[in-house]
């Protein structure tokens, strides 16, 4: 910063108060910082002082409301517990008990032991022979048995099939699990993966034909 020069000659005009322009914009500079400094120390301070905190998860409305996030800090000047602060999982907003939109008492807490014992209880025996024989038997390949039928009446397609269609070769309408189906059209379903069958399927080819194909 230089001093209060005269910019002209007969002290016509000085500089000051463009150095006090700039004066006041370091002072506003000075301050801003100051404040950062102020927010960041405090920050520091909180991080350098390991401060305790306690995290549980809670289910307000006796049980039969939301899941929440309940955390409290502890205090070390006063040596007490903060009031709790509650979030939905997944969410930063937090409240208290009460706040509007918040959750509402009374609270149940959630005992993790509780939980874990219901997990080993529910994974116990998950790894048997008797599971994972039956988890191989439906990913392997079976042999399917197809079978054809000219239809001409009543009848029904045995539980158990992999796939099965229905073609109206006659001249008049038949019917397939009660819906009409009319000359000419074929009606085709297939269960899908993992070896899945269907049920009993019934048909009508009274005064028409059916040709059913089947594959169990």
């Amino acid at each position: 910063m230089s001093i209060g020069n005269k910019k002209s000659d007969g002290n016509k005009s000085y500089n000051t108060p463009y150095q006090r322009r700039m004066l006041l914009g370091e002072q506003l500079s000075y301050d801003e910082l100051v404040s950062i400094r102020g927010a960041l120390g405090t920050l520091i301070t909180l991080i350098e002082a390991d401060q305790d905190y306690e995290a549980k998860l809670v289910i307000d409305q006796d049980g039969a409301g939301e899941t929440w996030l309940e955390v409290r800090i502890w205090n070390p000047d006063t040596q007490t517990w903060e009031t709790p602060e509650y979030a939905r999982p997944g969410d930063n907003t937090f409240y208290q008990l009460g706040d509007p939109g918040g959750p509402v008492a009374p609270l149940v807490y959630i005992n993790p032991n509780t939980f874990l014992a219901q997990i080993v209880t529910n994974t116990t025996g998950l790894a048997t022979e008797t599971t994972l024989d039956a988890v191989d038997t439906k990913l392997s390949s079976v042999v399917v048995t197809p079978s054809l039928i000219r239809a001409t009446g009543v009848g029904t397609i045995a539980a158990g099939a992999y796939s099965f269609s229905v073609a109206n070769t006659g001249l008049l309408d038949g019917i397939l699990l009660g819906v009409v189906i009319r000359p000419g059209e074929v009606i085709s379903f297939d269960a899908g993966a993992l070896n899945n069958t269907y049920g009993t399927v019934s048909y009508d080819g009274t005064g028409t034909e059916l040709l059913i194909t089947v594959n169990s």
